[in-house]
């Protein structure tokens, strides 16, 4: 290894210049190094190349014979024949890699610099190779001077000499571009011509054997002579039930051969109600031209089964069908087999019925099929496409080859219909990307605030991003076919309110997104701090003064998994609360007196001052009309009065507040919750006499005491507001009111509404019943005939809940001259300022 070191790379002396034993061992060590270097990249290495050269660059400095600048390297050209680095050097690499151009040592003139060089063919490589590398001394020397005479020249000059890197970039000529549009548009418009002329000529046939066709007894006459076998035709009726293009051509053998004139109907029941494919209509078309031609009845009766299959009431059921039915009923009016007048009138029908009744664009994927297949027969419509393609070939293409099938009036109008539906096509798709957006933003509030996403929620916007994808797909398929342009969608930039804040949040469906944060159930801050900043009594009273409350079963959780309710479920529910409420009527009664919290003796030594205190509690209790009067009097009643007959007496004096007196009801509810955390037995008796109550109400179906009545389901909801009475409980008093509304019920349901509908509403809990609730309260205000009063009740009721989307007034915007014109006449002109106004004028 030393020696083949030594031999390869000697004694890393600079060559000499001239002859004698230097050149020799040059050229030996050369040789050597040529025979054992490959230059195809797999055994040979640049970066070791590089750094062996740049030792011994500096080992030779004093010869100045090697250029410091790495693109103008030319120094090695004696030494090694490396491949090419740039497009442009003095190196010329062929297909194999392998081989190099005897040509390297030649320094190229600017001339020959500036001008491309020409390509070099295998035979000259070859001979090149085979040629020595460095065969006479004037090349030596040539290859060495040629650095010094660059000496004297800047470092920049040559660089600046090389074509930059990009000119190097791969693209295809324009022309290979214009050649493949060109391309395009042939081959649509062959196809197109194809299509026409086809339709064309089988127009043609089906209108000359309209006039050519033959009397009855020539008719008659030449049936005869044709099959008529009932072991034949059944089988052929069948086929055509199941018609496919491959069978085309024994179906129209067999037509040759059978006659079918007493099985007119029967063939045409078969061929409108065949389960084609699209890659099929051509062929049917075919064999009822074929059908139309020999049997006259055929066309009426084909028609007749037309009306019985696209009927309005049928469109909806079957999309897939109804999509092939219609380009095939379509091809049948273009190529004369149907009616033409009658034909024409029912396809308006059937396409008014598509665009007029898709309120969630289902028949768009119809619309398209027709627009794409039998669009230009129908509409004139031309691929939008196409015609960017011929503006950008800039040549004289002939497009003008239209469909004249019908007239420009029907043309026109079925046109104006596709471009209505496209504009309403538009509004939904923004109000669907709209939507979409809300989707994100709360899948991303709720990453920020729980660190996770539940997995419904995903599913949620997967499933509504997959179907805005295809609906955006859809529509622009539409626009290009109906050379419109598609709809910006806005992208809403989130405000600096809700980018701002932190903090849990959750959603609540039904409110804006300027509503977010911590305040959306509650109307404004100060009802949001009257129904959850309940006062902390622990603080005001020793442990063992109080207790924890139990949970039971009318409590509620603090969170609760939403539910995902059906509308069907929860009708059926109301019903089953009818007939429950029904059954029970006669059943013993829930007890509803006070006798077990009836007064009685005080067991301690200073009963009679403890008494005294509770009247006079009892009597100013509603006097506290405000926040802080009804919080001083909990303070008061949990350190002075906690006894457990106080207790007994409490809850019988709200329970028994006076019915004119609803104003108290929010107040004594938000007492009872203050002392819930540590007097549940309060709270618990006062939810178990309120359901009572409600109950023998709804038992009673009496149309007397409705004051009473409204008082219970007021005070329910207001103790519903402070989670003191169970959602679910007071959703069970809504589906039992609604599953019985006419009279008191109706307004027991609406009070309770109003009172906590919105709250009910807003809860993300309780979000989806509280919604189906309020649709069928809407749908029973419809159905059932009603006084005016209840109506306006409902209306309010249901508007409280759900208000409508309230949208800013967008001002005006008026030119200069206008605004100065406004200024003066309504804000300058008076009796006392005509004259100076006037002139102004």
């Amino acid at each position: 290894m030393s020696n083949r070191s030594n031999t390869r790379w000697g004694a890393r002396q600079p060559p000499r210049r001239g002859g004698g034993g230097g050149g020799s061992g040059y050229d030996q060590n050369y040789d050597y190094n040529y025979g054992h270097h490959q230059y195809s990249g797999s055994g040979y290495d640049y970066d070791s190349y590089d750094q062996s050269q740049s030792n011994y660059d500096r080992n030779s400095t004093s010869s100045k014979r090697y250029s410091s600048n790495r693109n103008t390297y030319e120094g090695g050209n004696h030494y090694y024949n490396p491949p090419p680095r740039h497009a442009k050097g003095n190196f010329v690499e062929n297909n194999n890699n392998t081989k190099t151009n005897s040509s390297v040592n030649k320094k190229p003139t600017k001339k020959q610099e500036s001008e491309p060089s020409p390509p070099i063919s295998n035979k000259e490589q070859e001979t090149t190779v085979e040629m020595p590398s460095i065969s006479s001394e004037p090349k030596i020397e040539q290859t060495i001077e040629t650095p010094r005479i660059e000496e004297s020249k800047p470092i920049e000059t040559p660089v600046e000499e090389l074509p930059p890197p990009p000119t190097i970039v791969e693209e295809p000529p324009p022309e290979e571009n214009l050649d493949l549009i060109r391309q395009q548009i042939t081959s649509y418009l062959t196809e197109r011509n194809d299509r026409l002329k086809q339709r064309e000529e089988l127009r043609e046939q089906n209108l000359n054997a309209e006039k050519n066709r033959l009397n009855a007894e020539q008719q008659q006459a030449a049936m005869t002579r044709l099959d008529s076998s009932i072991k034949r035709i059944p089988p052929f009726i069948k086929r055509l039930r199941t018609l496919t293009e491959q069978q085309r051509d024994a179906l129209c053998r067999d037509m040759q051969t059978l006659n079918l004139t007493r099985y007119i109907s029967e063939v045409a029941t078969a061929l409108t109600e065949a389960k084609l494919k699209m890659s099929d209509v051509w062929t049917s078309v075919q064999i009822c031209s074929l059908l139309h031609q020999r049997y006259p009845d055929f066309s009426l009766s084909l028609y007749e089964n037309w009306l019985k299959v696209l009927q309005k009431e049928t469109l909806t059921e079957n999309l897939s069908k109804v999509r092939v039915d219609l380009r095939f009923f379509a091809e049948l009016i273009t190529v004369h087999v149907l009616p033409i007048n009658q034909s024409i009138n029912h396809l308006i029908t059937i396409l008014s019925t598509l665009i007029n009744n898709d309120k969630d664009f289902s028949n768009l994927t119809i619309l398209i099929s027709f627009c794409r297949l039998c669009g230009e027969d129908y509409a004139d419509i031309f691929s939008n496409k196409i015609h960017k393609l011929i503006d950008k070939l800039n040549e004289n293409i002939d497009d003008s080859n239209k469909s004249i099938f019908h007239s420009n009036e029907l043309k026109q109008q079925i046109r104006q219909m596709l471009n209505d539906y496209f504009q309403k096509l538009s509004i939904y798709l923004i109000d669907e990307y709209k939507q979409l957006q809300k989707q994100e933003q709360l899948m991303k509030r709720t990453m920020e605030n729980r660190g996770e996403i539940n997995q419904e929620i995903k599913d949620k916007y997967d499933q509504a991003n997959t179907t805005f994808q295809k609906l955006l797909q859809n529509t622009e398929t539409m626009a290009d076919l109906l050379e419109q342009t598609m709809p910006e969608l806005p992208v809403e930039e989130v405000s600096k309110k809700s980018s701002d804040r932190t903090g849990i949040d959750f959603y609540l469906p039904g409110r804006s997104d300027d509503d977010l944060g911590g305040n959306t159930i509650w109307e404004d801050s100060e009802t949001k701090q009257f129904y959850e900043d309940t006062p902390d009594l622990k603080l005001f009273l020793p442990g063992y003064a109080f207790r924890e409350p139990v949970t039971t079963a009318t409590t509620t959780p603090a969170s609760e998994e939403t539910e995902t309710v059906d509308s069907v479920q929860m009708e059926q529910e109301i019903e089953k609360e009818a007939l429950e409420v029904t059954s029970t009527a006669d059943a013993e009664e829930e007890d509803t007196t006070l006798a077990d919290i009836e007064d009685g003796t005080e067991e301690d030594v200073g009963a009679n001052n403890i008494k005294l205190m509770m009247d006079v509690f009892v009597t100013q209790l509603p006097t506290c009309v405000n926040r802080e009067m009804i919080d001083k009097a909990a303070r008061d009643f949990a350190t002075n009065l906690n006894t457990k007959q106080n207790r007994k007496r409490l809850i019988k004096a709200l329970y028994t507040v006076q019915r004119t007196y609803l104003h108290l009801l929010p107040f004594y509810s938000r007492l009872i919750a203050t002392l819930y955390p540590i007097m549940p037995e309060i709270g618990n008796e006062l939810v178990r006499l309120l359901k009572n109550e409600f109950r023998a109400h709804i038992r009673r179906k009496d149309q007397i005491y409705i004051e009473s009545k409204i008082k219970t389901v007021r005070f329910i909801g207001e103790l519903v507001k402070f989670s003191v009475f169970p959602k679910n409980e007071a959703i069970n008093c809504l589906k039992t009111l609604l599953s019985d509304f006419r009279h008191h019920n109706i307004e027991m349901c609406c009070n309770l509404l109003e009172t906590c509908g919105r709250f009910l509403y807003r809860s993300p809990d309780y979000h989806r019943r509280t919604e189906i609730i309020l649709e069928i309260l809407m749908r029973k205000k419809a159905v059932l005939t009603l006084d005016s009063r209840y109506t306006t009740q409902i209306e309010n009721a249901y508007y409280y809940c759900n208000p409508p989307e309230t949208r800013e007034i967008e001002k005006k915007i008026r030119s200069p001259i206008q605004e100065y014109l406004r200024r003066l006449l309504f804000k300058d002109l008076n009796k006392m300022t005509i004259e100076k106004v006037i002139i102004f004028i």
